[in-house]
């Protein structure tokens, strides 16, 4: 019987890897820009198309968390891509 605990435990920790990833990358885009921005991008989309298709019972949290990381990663990458275009202006007109 604990088998069973244990394993419904890890399933559930389980469907909530993509979206913390998204949410890693999306906080690591405002240091390293649309280098971790893009794949926080694209793990969010994943996390929500996945979330889509299965029907998790948290589902809920579990699209707020992929919705967050993607915010992060748009924001990360626009602002990086922002900075780039005023280094340009800047340094090279």
């Amino acid at each position: 019987m604990e088998k069973n605990t244990q394993s419904i435990s890890e399933s559930s920790s389980d469907n909530f890897k993509l979206p913390m990833i998204c949410i890693v990358l999306g906080f690591l885009s405002g240091l390293f820009g649309f280098i971790s921005g893009i794949p926080s991008i694209i793990v969010g989309h994943i996390a929500l198309r996945k979330a889509k298709k299965n029907n998790f019972q948290s589902n809920l949290a579990y699209k707020r968390m992929a919705i967050f990381g993607l915010c992060l990663g748009y924001n990360g990458t626009l602002m990086s891509i922002y900075a780039l275009k005023i280094i340009y202006d800047v340094f090279l007109i």
